[in-house]
C-alpha cells in the first residue's frame, strides 16, 4: 500500500471522527460569554461599569 493512500485514510477518518465531536460541542452563547467576561475583568472595572450603569438610569 503506497503512502499517500495511507495519509489520504488516514485524513478521511480523522475528518470524520472530529466531525462527530464538533457537532456535539454547542456553540457558546451570549450569556456564556457575559459568563467568561465577568470572570476574567478585574474587580474595579466591573464597579466601575456598573457605577456608570446607575449613573445614566438616574439621569432617565
Amino acid at each position: 500500500m503506497p503512502i499517500e493512500e495511507t495519509e489520504t485514510g488516514g485524513r478521511e477518518t480523522l475528518r470524520e471522527f472530529s466531525e462527530g465531536i464538533a457537532i456535539d460541542i454547542a456553540r457558546p452563547t451570549w450569556i456564556d460569554r457575559l459568563s467568561a467576561a465577568a470572570r476574567e475583568a478585574p474587580l474595579e472595572m466591573l464597579t466601575a461599569a456598573f457605577l456608570m450603569g446607575v449613573l445614566l438610569g438616574r439621569r432617565r
